[in-house]
């Protein structure tokens, strides 16, 4: 019997990757799930998680878009500034936690 996370209300934004899925409330809260490996999910490890678990690094912006690519996961604030983890795959770069472009 699968259940659905009793935590997780008002979800408004989902995004899935092959390996990785986003999710924002209507707060503008984010919360990811799926394989770590790369730090693709936000929260600073490579841990996987079978249940979804909010992105604390974003708990004092406020989220209107997620997307999940590959080894990274994007998203936008409600002023328009664009956040991303996880590894570029062109340069190779590795950010472990929300990095502001």
């Amino acid at each position: 019997k699968v259940l659905w996370m009793r935590d997780l209300h008002k979800i408004v934004r989902v995004s899935c990757a092959s390996f990785h899925s986003g999710f924002v409330d209507n707060n503008g809260n984010v919360f990811t799930c799926g394989v770590g490996l790369d730090y693709r999910l936000g929260h600073g490890d490579q841990n996987t998680l079978y249940q979804p678990k909010q992105v604390i690094a974003c708990n004092k912006l406020k989220i209107c878009q997620i997307e999940c690519v590959d080894t990274r996961s994007f998203v936008i604030t409600t002023d328009g500034d664009l956040l991303s983890w996880g590894k570029d795959p062109i340069s190779g770069r590795t950010n472990k936690l929300p990095f502001i472009y």
